[in-house]
């Protein structure tokens, strides 16, 4: 029996790590296939799609062809994502530049706005490819889900957190990992943690 269980979790092991390194590759491929520019968000839409379905126990189709599949469905907006993060992030940074040529409350309130600002992209960014494959949304509502989760969501943003920190040892110990499942196993903790979140907005909803 316990050489069952072994042999069972060392394969369901073994599973997971050729389809996380699978993935990287995919979503490497596609955002290249794109410009890079134009294919970063489709190809990223359609990693988290994929480990969503994984993280549910869903029989998940052929990786390529779903990832193929939903790169083309997401193109467009996934770019008007892009566009829209692209766009704050310009003014995030003309206001770091014109911030230097400010004095006294001007500089400390343009430094305390822009820190705000800074730290809400960046938590929109990491959180909306999770909201964005889970929830049938606009873009504006699921900008809008994706700042508010960590918040609303505390055991989220802990477990984002502490997932980083692990794959940061562990890149750190294995470097020549890093190519090969970088995005992957990011995307992986970011989507694990958001399901906790995101279950618990279904019990609340009793749905």
């Amino acid at each position: 029996m316990s050489l069952a269980w072994l042999s069972n979790g060392f394969y369901r092991a073994c599973e997971w790590i050729t389809t996380l390194a699978y993935l990287n590759f995919l979503w490497a491929v596609f955002t290249l296939a794109g410009g890079i520019v134009f294919g970063l968000f489709p190809a990223t839409i359609a990693m988290y799609g994929y480990i969503r379905m994984l993280l549910q126990k869903k029989s998940p189709p052929p990786l390529f062809s779903y990832f193929w599949k939903t790169w083309k469905q997401a193109f467009v907006r996934g770019n008007l994502l892009f566009a829209i993060f692209a766009g704050a992030g310009c003014i995030i940074g003309l206001n770091l530049l014109t911030m230097q040529q400010l004095e006294g409350p001007l500089h400390t309130i343009s430094l305390v706005g822009t820190t705000i600002a800074s730290i809400l992209f960046v938590i929109a960014f990491v959180y909306i490819f999770p909201v964005y494959v889970h929830y049938d949304l606009s873009l504006k509502a699921s900008i809008y889900v994706a700042v508010f989760l960590p918040f609303s969501h505390p055991l989220t943003l802990i477990i984002s957190v502490a997932g980083f920190l692990a794959i940061a040892l562990l890149f750190f110990m294995l470097p020549p990992m890093l190519p090969f499942f970088a995005a992957s196993c990011i995307a992986f903790v970011i989507m694990m943690g958001s399901m906790f979140a995101f279950r618990g907005v279904r019990t609340v909803n009793g749905s």
